[in-house]
């Protein structure tokens, strides 16, 4: 990763401030609800408030980055599910008929689907879309059981284009973001 500067260029996550922490997790202490029911969602709500500084912030700025790639060693039968279903998910994330377009429509969130190695070819409609990012490093990883699963400069250009995804969706305008991947195997 020597080659790649821009690797390490994440947006800034401000340090943690203690004290507004403390207060976070006191008005959480006096809410009418046993202590402790939310679970962890206290903790990151005091975190939140500890980082943004406001006890009444609201994430109005919302994106998701998913990424899609298939695993190498699907070849094993470690799935229930045929790789070709990668490419069909793919697919209907664009069309916005998946789980995840619903929770994006409910939650006002952009959402950008990124090819990190999708082992069949996508058709036009999804590869032209506004919301599709390619940056396939191969058809698939390789099986890890025989190999690494990706070369070095595969790891580091779809964790690049993450990175750079991440950074365009902030030059929009973002107060938080999920992430997350899809990929049979």
């Amino acid at each position: 990763m020597t080659e790649s500067a821009n690797l390490m260029q994440l947006p800034i996550i401000p340090p943690l401030d203690s004290q507004e922490r403390e207060e976070a997790l006191d008005r959480q202490a006096i809410l009418t609800k046993p202590l402790g029911a939310l679970g962890k969602l206290e903790t990151l709500s005091a975190n939140l408030v500890a980082m943004t500084g406001r006890m009444d912030w609201r994430p109005e700025r919302r994106a998701i980055i998913l990424a899609a790639g298939d695993h190498g060693v699907v070849k094993h039968g470690v799935s229930a599910y045929p790789q070709e279903v990668t490419a069909q998910m793919v697919h209907n994330f664009i069309a916005g008929g998946a789980a995840i377009n619903v929770i994006a429509r409910q939650m006002n969130a952009r959402l950008r689907i990124i090819d990190a190695g999708v082992a069949a070819p996508l058709p036009p409609e999804v590869t032209n879309h506004p919301s599709f990012v390619d940056a396939k490093a191969g058809l698939g990883t390789a099986d890890f059981t025989i190999e690494p699963a990706l070369t070095s400069a595969q790891a580091e250009q779809v964790v690049q284009a993450g990175i750079d995804e991440l950074n365009r969706q902030v030059e929009q305008g973002l107060d938080i973001v999920a992430v997350g991947e899809m990929g049979i195997g």
